[in-house]
């Protein structure tokens, strides 16, 4: 063989079998990639079942194994944290203090997070996202839940998961809104009520509509609130929702002084079962209106009954101001001192929670932290790029060399 043949043979011999390498490689993680997610599915139903062999509910049966934590694998683990979120959202995201639970409850669900992203299960990372922001949220941690939730909104761009995607803009919808920037709130319930049509989701079409009822009474538009919460009474059988929009709609009703509109709904409202401080919301909304039908004993029997009840901070505060005004009609000077005084730390308290970047602040830190992230991912190709380049470069010049000599041997014999 003459030596530019031999050359091409050689350069054959090293670029074919790197090509069938890459290529391998290639197919290998995509593979990899679906027998994980594969791997997820069984290993969450393997161990579902086994939770189910304890007594109890199936919290108290992860609880009853949170102690082997560490000597879980994996997908046991990630499993683990996405598991325990589902159940803590049964209780609506009650923070639990058990001694069985070795971290803080956070941990597991970030350990979960992080899994599902590496090995790509999309839908789980973004469930799992919509769990912490979502607690969060109950927590009062506005910030850490909104740059939870945006980072589920990035994932949601690149997969289509309407009806989880619904969730995520709803949950940055409530937080905008007790942050008071109400217009940004309209935009992301607006957001979730579409994406959440997409999937028929019709009972949490109905909680998305309430929200949006809220948010124009708090901008005292309640002839916009009212045709809301009538559409979401037209969406839900749930007894709990029902009660919370007869109680929306008597709070509207007590703002445009239709008194005898809103005694009829708020008192209708007692009738329904209720969650966490929805009952003390209904007492305090019912003192109101007989307050102002001044009828001073049903409004301080209703007001006082709410403190049985578990209460927001904020109606807290709504609470000692009712009975302060009260207090200050009846001269009883006492109870004003007492009043003001639980008025004003219920209030300093609110201010703590307001006093954190709202959601438009967060997003606009959100998108430079993207595009910090685009750069640096940016200069990583561009230098794997080069680096490519140059070995293909070193290649055809390792070739051109050994063309040209093989030329000049050649001559030699002529």
């Amino acid at each position: 063989l003459r030596d530019d043949e031999k050359i091409k043979i050689r350069m054959k011999r090293i670029l074919t079998p790197s090509l069938f390498i890459f290529l391998f490689i290639l197919l290998y993680i995509g593979t990899a990639c679906h027998e994980t997610v594969q791997e997820i599915d069984q290993e969450e139903e393997d161990l579902i079942k086994f939770w189910e062999q304890f007594p109890g509910s199936r919290l108290e049966s992860a609880l009853s194994i949170a102690e082997f934590y560490e000597e879980m694998d994996e997908v046991q683990k990630a499993t683990f944290g996405h598991v325990l979120f589902v159940e803590l959202n049964k209780l609506n995201f009650r923070r639990i203090k058990d001694p069985r639970l070795l971290k803080d409850v956070y941990e597991y669900i970030d350990y979960s997070i992080d899994y599902y992203l590496q090995t790509k299960d999309y839908m789980r990372a973004i469930e799992c996202y919509s769990y912490k922001g979502e607690f969060l949220l109950t927590e009062r941690r506005y910030t850490e839940a909104t740059k939870t939730l945006l980072k589920a909104i990035d994932i949601q761009e690149k997969e289509n998961y309407p009806g989880l995607t619904a969730k995520i803009y709803f949950y940055l919808g409530r937080v905008s809104g007790y942050q008071e920037e109400f217009q940004e709130a309209l935009t992301y319930i607006d957001l979730a009520i579409a994406y959440a049509g997409k999937d028929s989701l019709q009972s949490e079409i109905a909680k998305m509509y309430i929200v949006k009822g809220w948010i124009y009474d708090s901008l005292k538009d309640v002839y916009a609130a009212l045709p809301n919460y009538r559409r979401a009474l037209e969406l839900t059988t749930d007894p709990v929702v029902i009660g919370d929009l007869f109680n929306s709609i008597g709070s509207s009703y007590t703002q445009i002084k239709q008194l005898d509109s809103a005694l009829y709904y708020c008192s209708r409202s007692l009738e329904y079962p209720y969650i966490e401080t929805n009952y003390s919301i209904r007492l305090y909304h019912l003192a109101e209106v007989y307050h102002k039908l001044h009828k001073t004993d049903s409004a301080l029997l209703y007001a006082n009954q709410a403190f049985d009840y578990p209460v927001d901070v904020y109606f807290q505060r709504n609470l000692y101001d009712l009975l302060r005004e009260i207090a200050v009609e009846q001269e009883d000077n006492k109870n004003i001192a007492f009043y003001t005084k639980q008025y004003q730390a219920a209030s300093d308290s609110i201010r703590k929670i307001s006093s954190q970047p709202g959601p438009h602040i967060m997003q606009q830190i959100h998108e430079l932290d993207k595009i910090t992230i685009q750069v640096k991912s940016h200069r990583y190709y561009l230098s794997i790029f080069l680096i490519v380049i140059s070995v293909i470069a070193s290649m055809i010049i390792f070739y051109l060399y050994y063309k040209q000599r093989s030329k000049k041997t050649g001559s030699r014999y002529l």
